[in-house]
């Protein structure tokens, strides 16, 4: 799979979850919120119910009471009373609007007989006003008078059995919907924990699985990368089809294209090198041959061009060892030979090479050594490094200088330590990070063409290295240079 499609993956499933979540959870609360409409419907119904109840109760003892007392100020207490209760039974209609034909018959049939009590209780009290201003009863006889109080009871009952219908409809609804919305409010509580759970181990099994895969797969990549680094070409394959399986695939196109081209320079290399070397150097003994007039006398002017001729043959001779040098060193055919030896001759033999060098500009070389100190290494690669960094010296030495040899133990570091100091022209910040890269040559204040080939401190680098040591070079512009190795102690 690809990594953009890994992406949408991690990111689409746990949202899809969420989504799934978030829509049961507003499932839930629809329906905890349709179980509390309908309590507090059915409550409210019953609650008129009931006031409507209280309420002709109260009327009918308001009324007894105005008329034993005579309190003729009640009158109008009642009739705002009967509005309200108009109103009170209209907000009932409403409430029973949206519920069962059956419930709003009831209700119906509740209010018409409260209108009806109201009524009575209304003709009541006219009958009562009028025995107060005529002194004639309404009713006409004590028949009649039972006629009405029958009637009277009559509604009264009814009255009240609907009332108890009422109840008995929506008193359930109350008793039952209180524990359905206990239940959906404990769903809801179960719905989030889970929901949230749920999510979090989707997105977190998600991420682990698939960001696992891809950081093994990528750590793979890297390391056939150090591996090819390393001059090894047994790259694992990473497997998949994703952005990073294209990328090992070029990656490996890539490795054994590199690898096929560096056999070819290498192998053209050692064989334009060796093939160079051998007529180089019969040419430079010819060279000395005559020059030494075994062949005959030369004329001074010829002779002069002879050496100009031998100086640079023995460039090439030089340029030839250096590549050949750093073609073994890099394809890593170099093997060391280890052995103790004193670091004194050592030194002395690398000075034997340069002391001609030094004779003419003028350059005495003076050595502070240690009586009797060893070293082990490969006796003849260290005196190619020496040679190399007492040349440097002497090359960017001023004429008529004094060049320093020190050598000492670091106990601390288990190292033994060769500085080549020197009082030049020193090397600038910006060439010091670079001076031992292949090719790097120093720069010469007013040389108008550079000595030497770059390669000589590069080969010194990977010689001091391959013997488990380290190189460096301390410097300041226009005051000098110090550059320095250390062995290890012991091998």
């Amino acid at each position: 799979m690809k990594l953009r499609y890994q992406g949408l993956v991690l990111i689409g499933i746990p949202l899809l979850c969420q989504l799934i979540f978030v829509g049961t959870l507003v499932y839930v609360l629809v329906r905890l919120d349709a179980a509390a409409g309908e309590e507090a419907r059915a409550k409210l119904i019953l609650s008129k119910c009931h006031d409507l109840s209280f309420a002709i109760n109260r009327d009918f003892t308001k009324l007894l009471i105005m008329r034993i007392s005579n309190q003729n100020n009640l009158d109008s207490q009642f009739e705002l009373r009967m509005r309200e209760k108009l109103a009170d039974m209209d907000n009932l209609r409403a409430l029973v609007a949206s519920t069962s034909p059956q419930s709003k018959e009831l209700v119906e049939s509740y209010i018409q007989s409260y209108k009806e009590l109201i009524d009575l209780v209304t003709e009541a009290k006219v009958a009562a006003a009028n025995l107060e201003t005529t002194g004639k009863f309404a009713f006409g006889n004590e028949a009649n008078l039972r006629v009405f109080s029958v009637k009277l009871l009559n509604h009264t009952n009814k009255f009240n059995r609907l009332g108890l219908q009422i109840s008995e409809v929506y008193g359930p609804v109350v008793a039952e919907l209180q524990p359905e919305a206990a239940r959906q409010r404990t769903m809801l509580r179960y719905v989030i924990v889970f929901g949230v759970t749920l999510n979090a181990l989707v997105a977190l099994i998600l991420a682990l699985s698939l960001g696992r895969r891809t950081v093994k797969r990528l750590d793979l990549l890297m390391s056939n990368m150090t591996s090819f680094k390393n001059g090894k070409l047994d790259l694992r394959p990473v497997g998949g089809s994703d952005e990073i399986a294209d990328l090992d695939r070029n990656f490996k196109e890539l490795a054994f294209s590199r690898h096929a081209s560096d056999e070819m320079r290498h192998s053209i290399l050692a064989m334009v090198t060796h093939d160079m070397r051998s007529p180089l150097t019969s040419v430079e003994g010819s060279l000395v041959l005559m020059i030494d007039e075994v062949y005959g006398p030369v004329q001074p002017k010829l002779k002069k061009m002879l050496r100009r001729i031998s100086s640079e043959v023995n460039r090439l001779i030089r340029l030839s060892n250096d590549l050949l040098d750093t073609e073994r060193i890099e394809s890593g055919d170099y093997e060391l030979t280890i052995d103790e030896y004193f670091l004194e001759t050592l030194v002395s033999q690398a000075l034997d090479a340069v002391s001609g060098m030094a004779e003419i500009v003028n350059i005495k070389i003076e050595t502070q050594l240690p009586d009797e100190l060893t070293v082990h290494c490969d006796g003849d690669r260290i005196i190619q490094v020496l040679v190399n960094l007492f040349s440097n010296a002497i090359k960017y030495s001023n004429p008529s200088s004094v060049i320093h040899v020190r050598a000492y133990v670091d106990d601390m570091n288990h190292t033994k330590r060769v500085e080549v100091v020197d009082h030049g022209i020193g090397i600038a910040a910006a060439e010091r990070r670079a001076v031992f890269d292949k090719f790097k040559q120093l720069s010469q204040p007013g040389e108008t063409k550079r000595k030497g080939t770059g390669l000589g401190l590069a080969i010194c680098k990977s010689l001091i290295e391959k013997h488990g040591g380290t190189i460096g070079v301390t410097s300041e512009e226009g005051k000098g240079s110090s550059f320095w190795f250390e062995l290890p102690s012991t091998r």
